[in-house]
């Protein structure tokens, strides 16, 4: 009876939290969509087989379907297409709409995402811990500023996080070929992703590598269908220019940071500024010999659905460019840590260290863009802070959890019968 009275009472608590957060995004989304527009547009390129990547183009199809905003379109490359021709192909569905109601529906959708991965999410936590997730997730949707900077941009984060806690779910089981295929899916719309596959080619998950190459092969070569020459067109014009980043404040990756740490310019909000070579090369190569690093420590360790988490951190740290959307999807890793069996095995002191990184780090995530401050500097250093809390978290807990043994059926290299 206790029981009944607390979930309803979570359920109620629940309610009136994502009301407070719709007000909040009610007046958030007030403002216009630049990246969705931008996606939309990029979409009817493709449905009237034009050029996805020159900026005319793009700014001459705009202006025929009426996409007015308050900012410039296709001046620079950050303001422009510079997805993949997959994150192009995703919003072909609502081409036939009209801007305003096409993006309704897809912050809805959104949305449902969203949600959608925090159940899925939460079956991966033991039963007892179920709840905790579902508020942990619930808590970190409503209070967590990239959420509604996510959805206030029209970005593609909800399916990115979808398809990131279904692979999670599916490792959860030893079902090591949909968890590629989910894997697959982040690395078509993002690139960066791509890390967890690696990360599972070290771990010897040799179904969840050739799943994921698979589906990216199958979703380029649709891209390819579809968009005839795009494809080229971004690895020859595009991604020269992604692989160099941005010192931009906005860009919270790890060598972004460093670059605004050194840079002599105090001008920090120039997208021009691309990241020194040295930043990248040192930031990427850590990233390397620290995923080595965690591979070799689990080598006989049982999966952990958490390692995923750790990857998504990392992916978030290392790539050159982590915009403050990306942020959402550390819903993954938060959601994985509220699991009450994991910090019952923790010391006392174990606890208190581990749980005040995480507030810390949640506290940093809290608070909004204050991008033209006078301490951009200073501000523009929490976010990857916060990357680098939640990381040392994760990865301690990890190797609380390291002596556990794979099962015979499974450490002889393949999912459950």
């Amino acid at each position: 009876m206790a029981g009944g009275s607390a979930r309803k009472a979570l359920i109620v608590a629940a309610a009136l939290v994502f009301v407070v957060f719709a007000v909040r995004l009610a007046d958030r989304t007030r403002a216009s969509a630049p990246d969705f527009a931008i996606n939309w547009t990029a979409a009817q390129s493709i449905r009237e087989g034009r050029p996805l990547y020159e900026a005319d183009a793009q700014r001459e199809l705009a202006a025929r379907h009426d996409v007015r905003l308050d900012i410039p379109l296709y001046d620079d490359l950050y303001r422009s297409f510079i997805g993949l021709p997959t994150t192009a192909a995703l919003h072909l569905p609502l081409t036939g709409l009209s801007l305003l109601t096409a993006l309704r529906i897809h912050r809805f959708l959104e949305l449902l995402a969203f949600g959608g991965a925090i159940g899925l999410l939460a079956w991966v936590v033991p039963r007892r811990s179920r709840w905790l997730a579902v508020g942990a997730g619930a808590l970190t949707v409503v209070a967590l500023d990239p959420f509604t900077d996510s959805l206030r941009l029209g970005q593609i984060d909800g399916w990115i996080v979808l398809a990131l806690a279904f692979a999670v779910w599916c490792a959860a089981r030893d079902r090591w070929w949909w968890c590629g295929i989910a894997l697959g899916i982040p690395v078509l719309l993002k690139v960066s992703p791509a890390l967890l596959v690696g990360y599972l080619l070290l771990r010897g998950r040799w179904q969840a590598v050739v799943a994921a190459l698979g589906t990216v092969g199958a979703g380029l070569l649709l891209s390819v269908l579809i968009a005839p020459g795009a494809l080229g067109d971004w690895w020859h014009h595009v991604r020269p220019g992604l692989a160099d980043g941005t010192i931009h404040a906005q860009n919270m990756a790890a060598p972004a940071w460093l670059g605004r740490v050194f840079a002599p310019s105090d001008n920090l909000l120039d997208y021009s500024h691309s990241i020194p070579t040295m930043w990248r090369t040192a930031t990427v190569l850590a990233g390397l010999v620290c995923i080595s690093w965690l591979a070799f420590e689990r080598r006989r360790a049982r999966f952990d659905p958490l390692e995923i988490g750790v990857l998504i951190v990392g992916a978030l740290l290392v790539g050159p460019v982590t915009w403050e959307n990306y942020l959402t999807w550390l819903l993954v890793p938060i959601v994985l840590l509220a699991d009450g069996d994991r910090w019952s095995n923790l010391s006392g002191p174990g606890v208190v260290a581990r749980a005040t990184g995480l507030g810390v780090a949640i506290l940093i995530l809290v608070r909004p863009v204050e991008l033209y401050s006078s301490t951009v500097r200073v501000w523009s250093s929490g976010r990857p802070v916060a990357l680098v809390l939640l990381l040392v978290v994760i990865v301690s807990t990890l190797r609380v959890d390291a002596p556990i043994r794979e099962p015979a059926s499974s450490a002889a290299g393949g999912a459950r019968p």
